[in-house]
């Protein structure tokens, strides 16, 4: 016969092969059934805790990966619809010594190419007053005059140094300075020289004769050089310009006007960052409606969930947006290459984006293409503005993943709590088993006992009583 200890009996209750060898003639698989029983109703709880547990988990994986996809999405869709990488436009002058050219500030110039010829170079009107042998001394003169319909006040005791600082004080458009000349003998003689800003005329009043008038009575001004304005042709339109920079003949380009020739000039756009950035809004769109179709399938983490079944259906709407006030052929993106069709043999949607279609349409009117891209208010401004909401800090997806957390934060220690709950039942009931068992087999070891008394006392014909079994139950 072999023996155990009441504290060993409770794990051979999981293991009734054993026990049935330890103790062949007593018979507790029905005892020991009825503790494993026991054991797994114990254990239910915590199973159902930890199936949630887990679920909340996979969940929370699931929304990091579509959170993923729609970040990539969103730079993408952010590069598209910043105004900057739209403005990257290629000018080049093929003789600089004629001309230079440059976006203008907020410019996008069409591309083509421009020739221009330079037949005059414009001209400063200059005027040189009489020579005075001070530049500081009291000229006593008093009186006014107007330069360009501004007036000039004159004072007895104005030298020709305070009558510059006045003209150029009063912003008359014209530029007043006193030159020294130098004799070979070293005698210094000074001049007032005035000069237009612009390539025009200088329009001169003089009541008082100030301006004019030699000797004392006056400054003596007399025009060195007449005014004139730069005279060019721009693809053979004949133009003029008061300034050494145009800003107005070719739209989107400032013209700097350097000398007398012939240039040609070059415009390209480019656009490569936003062109790039469309590109891969296409692909975009394909991995995060791949990664959906993945997490919101049947019996995946986010089947039914409605957040998550609705984000394609909220950028298709937007995407499929048409600006009435935008110019006919210019009203949504499909006019200009970013195609959103029903995919029949998946029954999905595909963004496909058409390169030829798009270039063909910006070279026609850039401007009507970036309103469709640029701005709070274009089409592919308010897709980001959806996409910033949804992935923000303080967004949609990160409010879900907070909520998701707290859930598993609270279900673990619930997970905890019916752990120890259930360490303290299983300890109560193995040892309520154990007493058990142990009562059983003190009962089995008196029965033997006697039965092998018996055998002695009759000599073994008690023997075919001692093979018979004793059931625990």
């Amino acid at each position: 016969m072999s023996s155990s200890s009441p504290s060993s009996i409770s794990s051979l209750l999981n293991n009734p092969t054993l026990l049935s060898a330890m103790y062949p003639g007593l018979n507790l698989s029905g005892l020991a059934n009825l503790y494993q029983a026991e054991e797994q109703a114990l254990a239910s709880p915590l199973t159902n805790i930890t199936s949630q547990v887990q679920g909340l988990s996979a969940s929370s994986q699931a929304w990091s990966q579509v959170e993923s996809a729609i970040s990539q999405l969103q730079s993408d869709v952010s590069a598209a619809s910043t105004a900057s990488n739209w403005a990257s436009p290629s000018v080049t002058s093929s003789q600089s010594s004629v001309l230079g050219a440059a976006v203008s500030s907020g410019g996008t110039p069409v591309s083509g190419v421009y020739q221009i010829s330079v037949s005059a170079q414009g001209l400063y009107n200059t005027y040189l007053s009489q020579s005075e042998s001070s530049s500081t001394t009291a000229l006593g003169l008093s009186g006014s005059f107007s330069l360009n319909g501004t007036s000039v006040n004159v004072v007895s005791s104005d030298s020709l140094s305070a009558i510059a600082q006045s003209i150029n004080a009063a912003n008359t458009g014209v530029t007043a300075t006193v030159l020294t000349q130098t004799s070979s003998g070293g005698t210094a003689s000074y001049y007032l020289s005035l000069s237009s800003t612009i390539y025009a005329p200088i329009t001169i009043s003089d009541p008082n004769g100030i301006f004019a008038g030699t000797g004392a009575s006056g400054l003596g001004e007399t025009q060195n050089q007449a005014a004139q304005p730069w005279s060019y042709t721009v693809n053979g339109l004949q133009t003029y310009s008061q300034k050494s920079t145009d800003s107005a003949t070719i739209p989107g380009l400032t013209l700097t006007l350097q000398g007398i020739g012939t240039t040609t000039l070059a415009v390209t756009n480019t656009n490569q960052p936003a062109t790039s950035a469309i590109q891969k809004i296409s692909s975009d769109y394909a991995t995060l409606q791949s990664t959906l179709s993945q997490y919101t399938g049947q019996g995946q983490p986010l089947a039914g969930d409605v957040t998550a079944e609705g984000i394609l259906g909220q950028i298709n709407g937007i995407l499929l947006q048409s600006q009435n006030s935008a110019p006919v052929g210019f009203q949504n993106l499909s006019s200009v290459g970013l195609t959103l069709s029903y995919d029949k043999s998946n029954t999905s949607a595909k963004l496909g984006f058409a390169q030829a279609t798009f270039d063909s349409q910006y070279t026609a009117n850039p401007t009507a293409v970036q309103n469709l891209f640029v701005g709070d208010g274009s089409i592919m401004g308010q897709l980001s503005s959806y996409l910033t909401q949804l992935t923000s800090p303080t967004g949609q997806i990160s409010s879900l993943q907070k909520g998701i957390a707290s859930e598993i934060q609270s279900m673990t220690q619930q997970e905890q709590s019916q752990q120890n709950l259930i360490q303290m039942q299983q300890s109560s009931l193995s040892s309520l088993f154990n007493q058990e068992i142990t009562s059983l087999l003190a009962v089995y070891s008196q029965k033997s006992t006697v039965s092998a008394l018996m055998s002695q006392l009759t000599g073994g014909s008690s023997s075919s009583s001692s093979g018979s079994s004793t059931t625990g139950g």
